[in-house]
């Protein structure tokens, strides 16, 4: 039996859609890259933008032939959209079988098999704990030394733009004994870097009196676990304590992902951000002063044309962009989310005359951000850094590729096979805005 999922959006998506290939091979599953041939097919989806929700419209779209074909393929959608939708995606796409939200995920198997006894079910009921153990992982899966654990669900900030509070829900955190117990369990099946995820993780454990430094420090110290790393950080809520961390502890990696969103104030309080650029550049001279900048990964997330903008906004990102010296900026322009402060107040549709003026700042954001990150790759030219083998390089089949330790790709030649999962030290012989090439 072969099954197949397919992820849009974040990373928490991505580690879900790991969780549940790995309750699929449970009952017998292959599971396989994207195929319209699958026995099972989990479309994973992501309400974040417009552009993810309209992948998942052309996907269902080419599924409809492929279940006339095949009656008994089973077809899942989960994730935000799921959460947002819920039954209308059964009223519109009769032929899908499941519709699950980001807390009922881990019944999968369970929705499959009434789905084949009863009909469609839809599950989009939000819990208030984690409702399953995060993390799992067969002891026959292990194909790569990286992993991913959940430790806070749901945001509390609600910017004006963003859809994740409704979609995923208020925060709520897991303690930190029972991470550490996953994480544990994680490193004893091979895994020797782990990734910690939340939408807001820099909030973690504040319902439970615990802390995202307490928790670093914890995991940090499991013996055989050589990378750890955390996603997503507020700016309004990182602190001078997690900097320390960085600092202090040695394989906590040296990537910081703070979303900026914008550099004008005046955009940013019409987001409800909750910080001011003069915030946002205090903790990036907070960085710039501690030991752990120059081999700082600093990445963010920028949002072009929010409504109102004008030039004077757009050069306040610009400048904010120089300052803070990205090396990789995800932009996009403004996106309406129904449901949203933002979608109620501006409405949907942008102006024509606008939208072109936004395409405009987002290809001279995006080009300058090229010309920065070229330069910070540029200084790496020649030096010699410890890489963790992914897999075959996407462009070139014939050569290796790996991440550094700060998160950056590397792609490499080597004579020697190697392993997913494995470390080799790597020669950086060439610099290029997106990734880097090397030799063993």
């Amino acid at each position: 039996m072969k099954a197949s999922i397919l992820t849009f959006g974040c990373q928490m998506n991505e580690h879900d859609s790991q969780r549940m290939g790995s309750l699929l091979e449970s009952i017998g599953y292959k599971v396989e890259p994207h195929s319209t041939e699958a026995d099972v097919v989990v479309i994973n989806t992501c309400s974040v933008r417009e552009k993810p929700q309209e992948r998942l419209t052309h996907v269902l779209n080419g599924l409809k032939n492929a279940k006339k074909k095949n009656p008994d393929m089973n077809i899942v959608v989960t994730g935000c959209v799921a959460q947002q939708k819920g039954r209308e995606i059964i009223d519109e796409y009769p032929f899908v079988d499941a519709v699950i939200g980001p807390d009922a995920e881990d019944r999968l198997v369970e929705y499959l098999r009434e789905a084949r006894r009863s009909g469609p079910k839809v599950d989009v009921d939000q819990q208030d704990k984690f409702s399953y153990q995060d993390t799992l992982v067969l002891e026959d899966s292990v194909s790569t030394s990286h992993a991913y654990i959940t430790v806070v669900k749901g945001c509390d900030s609600f910017c004006s733009y963003c859809i994740v509070p409704y979609v995923r829900g208020r925060e709520r955190s897991r303690n930190i004994d029972e991470i550490v117990q996953d994480a544990q369990k994680l490193v004893s099946k091979g895994f020797s870097s782990i990734t910690l995820l939340g939408q807001n993780i820099a909030r973690f454990g504040k319902e439970n009196n615990e802390d995202l430094p307490s928790l670093l420090r914890r995991v940090s110290d499991i013996k055989g676990l050589k990378r750890l790393s955390f996603l997503t950080s507020h700016p309004k809520d990182f602190s001078s304590e997690i900097i320390r961390c960085f600092e202090e502890l040695d394989n906590l990696c040296p990537q910081l992902h703070l979303p900026a969103q914008h550099g004008s104030n005046k955009i940013l309080k019409a987001m409800n951000r909750g910080y001011t650029r003069e915030d946002y550049l205090k903790v990036i001279e907070e960085l710039k002063r501690s030991r752990v900048w120059d081999k700082l990964c600093l990445t963010t997330d920028v949002i072009i044309g929010f409504p109102e903008e004008d030039e004077k906004d757009f050069a306040d990102l610009m400048d904010l962009m120089e300052k803070a010296e990205f090396d990789n900026s995800y932009s996009f322009i403004y996106s309406a989310r129904p449901g949203t402060v933002a979608h109620k107040k501006y409405g949907e549709e942008q102006d024509p005359a606008n939208r072109k003026v936004f395409v405009d700042r987002l290809a001279r954001y995006q080009e300058r951000q090229k010309q920065i990150a070229f330069n910070k790759n540029k200084r790496l030219e020649g030096k010699v850094l410890e890489l963790l083998v992914e897999g075959s390089s996407q462009k070139d089949p014939d050569k290796f590729s790996g991440r550094t330790s700060g998160g950056k790709v590397v792609n490499f030649s080597s004579k020697e096979k190697l392993f997913p999962g494995s470390y080799v030290m790597v020669k950086i012989v060439k610099a290029h805005p997106t990734h880097l090439s090397g030799e063993l």
